[in-house]
């Protein structure tokens, strides 16, 4: 019997739910009975996967679907990369599937604990200029629509696909989904650390020389980590970043960007070269919680924002100390990508959990919606369909077909209705 009187947490700590039920389908079929059973007794219905949204995605009043059960590999082509997966499966357990195949993603974010539906209802993404999110290796996935059907969208309507990649959980529930993946393949990885304004100098010549490149800049120095990949057998250049006398190192920053609290004394640097399996460069921990805001704003852009938002943070008195990272990606083709129609550059800022964050990110998000910014769907931000809607081309495509799938709202939330607007 389904659970009751039940809350459901997300891996922040700052998102909570009680619900009318909290249910583990394991099998497609249950999940199709929950949900036509939600909808005969005009329930409202959610799913949830890893909670590693920010914002109140998830949440419901109504039943809460958690998808840990629905976490199978279905089947791995090798000779074409088509991998097919359950909704539920985390990216950590689908990357070691996938090595075993001898396959990978060709890019990756930095955290490995979502759930693949998760990740790319969100428009999660990696970095690299010529990559997208990962919602652009979707090839075909199985949504539950509101009248407890199990739907299958394919290239054979490639405007729904579109649609459906970045779908918010607004247009039903991912029950599976098709990747295309590649063979599997190394990272050369270097760290380095670099005067701030040497590297945003240096940006374009640096995202260009290298297949995957980011930086973190630590707030109140002068001070960037350089995170710069090239894949086995690349035909990038490469870049030589300067090195100062006195910066911090990547062990120095680790310290303080993932495990604990950091004072800028640091180490006297050295820039560290290593080789790794892909996904385990891409991706690293996350151990202590933190609220996060992210901005996709138009490439073009992304230097002009990162020196606002240091400007800003000189001119208050936050004490900042969470690094502040910078990303880039290949414009896409997907509805709701943050990268639709665009190249894009991300900015991200961050706090840790137990930390005023409030001012700080109001502030960094009037510079970024004066850039045409677009939030990223499961990061913290306060932005409205209204203001939404002109930043996306294909917005009203996405509204059909939400009106189509879910015409009595019952994969709405109050999160939903603020950012895509009432059915």
């Amino acid at each position: 019997m389904p659970a009751t009187g039940e809350s459901w947490t997300n891996w922040a700590g700052n998102q909570t739910h009680d619900v009318t039920a909290l249910e583990h389908p394991s099998s497609v079929d249950r999940l199709t009975t929950l949900v036509a059973e939600a909808a005969a007794s005009s329930e409202r219905v959610k799913a949830v996967g890893a909670g590693h949204s920010f914002t109140g995605i998830a949440l419901t009043n109504g039943r809460c679907l958690v998808l840990d059960r629905l976490d199978r590999v279905l089947d791995i082509d090798t000779s074409s990369g088509l991998v097919s997966v359950q909704a539920g499966i985390t990216l950590a357990t689908l990357n070691d599937a996938l090595a075993e195949a001898g396959l990978a993603f060709p890019n990756l974010g930095d955290i490995d604990r979502q759930t693949i539906s998760g990740a790319i209802a969100t428009s999660t993404h990696g970095t690299g200029a010529e990559w997208g999110g990962l919602a652009t290796l979707v090839e075909a996935m199985t949504l539950v629509t509101a009248d407890g059907r199990a739907r299958r969208i394919d290239a054979s309507d490639a405007d729904l696909l579109s649609v459906a990649r970045v779908g918010l959980g607004a247009l039903g529930i991912v029950a599976e989904v098709s990747l295309r993946c590649v063979p599997a393949f190394e990272l050369h990885c270097t760290e380095a650390p670099v005067v701030i304004e040497q590297m945003m100098e240096a940006w374009d010549d640096a995202v260009a020389a290298h297949d995957h490149f980011e930086f973190w800049w630590v707030p109140s120095t002068e001070w960037v980590l350089t995170k710069a990949n090239l894949r086995e057998g690349s035909s990038k250049p490469g870049w030589t970043p300067p090195l100062e006398d006195r910066v911090i190192s990547r062990r120095g920053l680790t310290v303080l960007g993932l495990l604990g609290r950091w004072q800028p004394e640091g180490e006297r640097p050295h820039a560290l070269q290593f080789s790794d399996r892909s996904d385990r460069i891409f991706c690293s921990s996350r151990e202590t919680p933190f609220y996060e805001m992210e901005y996709a704003i138009p490439a073009e852009h992304g230097m002009h924002a990162l020196r606002e938002v240091r400007r800003q943070i000189e001119r208050h008195d936050w004490g900042i100390r969470f690094p502040v990272e910078v990303r880039v990606t290949a414009p896409d083709d997907v509805a709701l990508s943050t990268a639709s129609g665009r190249p894009t550059v991300y900015i991200a800022v961050h706090e840790w959990h137990d930390r005023p964050y409030e001012e700080y990110f109001r502030e960094v998000e009037a510079i970024m919606r004066e850039l045409d910014g677009r939030p990223h769907w499961g990061k913290l931000h306060t932005r409205t369909a209204d203001q939404l809607a002109p930043l996306y081309p294909k917005w009203d495509q996405f509204q059909a077909v939400r009106s189509e799938f879910d015409p009595h709202g019952m994969f709405t939330n109050d999160y939903l209705d603020s950012v895509l607007g009432p059915v």
